[in-house]
């Protein structure tokens, strides 16, 4: 089942994919460094303080790449796909018919 999606449309889809999931990184990472400090061993509290700076970088990543989505990817992906013509309908030689009145007596 294949799609018919322009790469404008791809790309701008996909930049609003990373901004959403950068969200997301940001509320599991803020959320793992806030309960970090309440957990009682050591090695729990480096692990879920490890796992916040972790999804925090993720969420710098996804915000990166969304910026490189919504800028240089879109001429480079012209350049790398160029946009093919769109099917329209062509005029043809012979004229449409058209109703014609018939004569009555």
């Amino acid at each position: 089942m294949p799609f018919d999606v322009d790469t404008h449309t791809f790309l701008r889809t996909a930049q609003a994919l990373a901004l959403a999931g950068a969200l997301l990184e940001i509320v599991v990472g803020v959320r793992a460094l806030r309960s970090a400090p309440q957990l009682k061993y050591f090695r729990m509290r480096r692990q879920r303080t490890l796992k916040g700076w972790r999804a925090l970088f993720w969420a710098v990543g996804l915000v990166g790449l969304s910026f490189f989505l919504g800028g240089p990817a879109i001429p480079l992906a012209d350049r790398v796909l160029p946009p093919t013509p769109t099917p329209s309908l062509t005029p043809t030689i012979t004229p449409t018919p058209t109703i014609t009145l018939t004569p009555t007596i």
